[in-house]
């Protein structure tokens, strides 16, 4: 399950390497209209798209989770956390998440560049140890590291980071 996944970006970076795995699918959780053009222009018999974790998890058991830049986005990262740990993977990947080493989750509003879009987004930064206490109770951290090199996050006291998290037997 690719939570946030937009139409499948992750799958396509990756393609190459899936086609090896026998009996894949690669699942999209993410906002409506994402997911009628994802079904409109791309889905097939291996790239799904669901408006729902509930919608997703009734036609697969997703044995890996991916959040790749979307929890620093979410109204509520911490109860999709805790609804998607109880799904149980095998396996939670988290990457491209803003994180600095405060005990607090920090709100921030992000400007995008007029040169991309001109916008601007409520951001978190997300407390590491509070997301790994999250879900440090049901995984096992088995590889954290850099993601991205982004400085003005260091003007924040945060950074990019990515986690692999292994289900705990």
């Amino acid at each position: 399950m690719d939570f946030g996944g937009s139409l499948g970006s992750s799958y396509f970076e990756n393609r190459l390497f899936l086609n090896y795995l026998p009996n894949f699918s690669w699942n999209v959780v993410e906002q409506a209209h994402f997911v009628v053009a994802g079904k409109k222009h791309i889905q097939d018999e291996y790239l799904r798209f669901y408006e729902t974790i509930d919608g997703c998890v009734q036609d697969i058991k997703p044995n890996a989770i991916l959040l790749s830049s979307v929890l620093q986005y979410l109204r509520d990262p911490g109860k999709i956390i805790d609804t998607l740990i109880k799904i149980g993977s095998d396996v939670i990947l988290i990457d491209r998440t803003i994180v600095n080493s405060n005990s607090v989750n920090n709100i921030y509003i992000q400007h995008v560049s007029s040169t991309i879009y001109s916008a601007s987004y409520p951001c978190y930064s997300l407390s590491e140890s509070w997301l790994l206490n999250r879900i440090g109770n049901t995984y096992d951290m088995v590889a954290d590291f850099t993601s991205l090199d982004f400085p003005a996050l260091r003007n924040i006291n945060s950074e990019f980071k990515g986690y692999i998290f292994k289900k705990m037997a």
